[in-house]
C-alpha cells in the first residue's frame, strides 16, 4: 500500500510512502495506481509545493516491481489472461515514472537502502534524487531474464564516459558515492538526515512556481550534505580504468566474458561484479545491450513506449518466466536459460524483439 501524509502547512509537502516492508517496499500493481493518483491530485493542488517520495523501514527505498505476480498464473486465469494482466501493470508503471519525469510539481526521492529496477524508475524520474550510505542500487534485470526497463534506455544512455550499458548487462550494485559519481543521484546524505529533511521542507518558505520552489529545494538539500566529493568513496571511481576497457571491448562477448572474469580480480568490489554477471541470462543480456544502443538518441516518451512494447513481447517468452521461478520463487538459483552463450542467441529473435 501506499501511505499519504502531508506537512508544513495550507503549502504543504505531499509525502507518499511505499508501506510494503515485509517484500523491501516491491511495487505492486495496486501500489503503482495509488502513487499515480496521489502525484496527480497534488500536481493539480496550487497548495501542493512540492511532492516526496520515501520507502516503508530501514531496509529498502523499492527493490523492484512485483515480477512475481506478472510471471504466474492466478486463480481461473489462463496465460492469455495473465499476459493481459502484465501488460497492464507494465503500462501503468511506465506512466507513474513518466509522470514523475514530467511532474509540475518538484518531486524529491529519497533512495535509502534498496534501490533496484521499479525502485530506479521513481528515483530517476524525481528532481532531486537523494541517496544514503545505505543505498544498494542496481538495475538486476538479466538475472531474471528480463530487461533494463522503467526508462533505463534513457537514464543509462545519459551516465557519463558510456559506461550505462555496462552497468545494463551486468546488473552491478552500485553504493550512494557510485551513483552521484555516475550522475544516477544528486545529493548524498547520511539516513539519519531524514527526519531533518522533512523538519527543513516544512519550513520553507515557498515561492509558488516550479523553478522557485526547486532551486529553494536545492539550496537547502546541499546545504546539509557533506562537502566530500563522490569519487572519494566510489568503487566505480576507483576501478575506472578496468571498467573502461571492459566497455571498449571489441564485441558484446569480449565485454561480456571480461566482466565474469573479474572474479580473478584483487579488488573485491570487481569480484561481486563478476558474481553478477555470471548470473545472467545471455539472451537478456544481448537484448539489453541492442536495445540501449537503439535508443541513445531516443526522447523520454519514445523510451516509454519502447518499454511497454519490449515488456509485452518478453512476459510471454519463457526466458522471464524461467528467471524469476529460479530465483524468486522456487529460489535454486539454476536457472535453465534458453541459451548457453551470447554467440548463440540469434540475431534474428533480437530484431523480432526490438523492433
Amino acid at each position: 500500500m501506499i501511505r499519504i501524509e502531508k506537512f508544513g502547512g495550507d503549502r504543504y509537502v505531499g509525502h507518499a510512502i511505499l508501506a510494503n516492508a515485509a517484500a523491501l517496499n516491491a511495487l505492486t500493481p495496486w501500489m503503482a495506481i495509488e502513487l499515480m493518483n496521489a502525484v496527480q491530485t497534488w500536481q493539480q493542488d496550487a497548495n501542493c509545493q512540492a511532492i516526496l517520495i520515501s520507502g516503508d523501514g530501514d531496509r529498502a527505498f523499492c527493490a523492484g516491481g512485483d515480477v512475481k505476480s506478472v510471471t504466474q498464473l492466478q486463480p481461473g486465469e489462463n496465460d492469455l489472461d495473465r499476459i493481459t494482466r502484465a501488460a497492464d501493470y507494465f503500462a501503468t508503471e511506465y506512466a507513474l515514472d513518466e509522470l514523475l519525469h514530467r511532474s509540475n510539481t518538484p518531486v524529491v526521492v529519497w533512495g535509502d537502502g534498496f534501490v533496484m529496477g521499479g525502485g530506479m524508475g521513481l528515483l530517476q524520474g524525481a528532481d532531486v534524487r537523494i541517496v544514503t550510505e545505505r543505498t544498494r542500487m542496481a538495475m538486476p534485470e538479466t538475472a531474471i531474464g528480463f530487461f533494463t526497463d522503467v526508462g533505463a534506455n534513457y537514464f543509462l544512455n545519459r551516465v557519463p564516459m558510456g559506461l550505462g550499458p555496462l552497468i545494463g548487462i551486468s546488473g552491478a550494485h552500485l553504493s550512494g558515492a557510485d551513483a552521484v559519481y555516475l550522475n544516477l543521484a544528486d545529493l548524498h546524505l547520511g539516513h539519519e538526515y531524514f527526519e531533518a529533511v522533512k523538519s527543513h521542507l516544512a519550513q520553507l518558505d515557498w515561492m509558488g512556481d516550479f523553478e522557485g520552489n526547486l532551486g529553494l529545494i536545492n539550496h537547502l538539500l546541499r546545504g546539509m550534505a557533506p562537502a566530500t566529493h563522490a569519487a572519494d568513496d566510489s568503487d566505480v571511481h576507483q576501478n575506472l580504468q578496468t571498467l573502461l576497457g571492459l566497455r571498449d571491448a571489441p564485441t558484446l562477448w569480449h565485454r561480456f566474458e571480461g566482466l565474469k572474469n573479474l572474479s580473478a580480480h584483487h579488488n573485491p568490489w570487481l569480484q561481486t561484479v563478476a558474481k553478477t554477471a555470471t548470473k545472467a541470462s545471455p539472451l537478456s543480456v544481448v537484448v539489453v545491450d541492442a536495445y540501449l544502443r537503439r535508443h541513445r538518441h531516443s526522447s523520454l516518451s519514445e523510451c516509454f513506449q519502447a518499454d511497454l512494447n519490449l515488456a509485452n513481447a518478453l512476459v510471454q517468452h519463457g526466458e522471464f518466466t524461467e528467471g524469476v521461478r529460479a530465483l524468486l520463487i522456487d529460489k535454486d538459483q539454476a536457472p535453465n536459460w534458453a541459451y548457453p552463450d551470447v554467440r548463440d542467441v540469434p540475431g534474428e529473435l533480437i530484431a523480432g524483439l526490438i523492433r
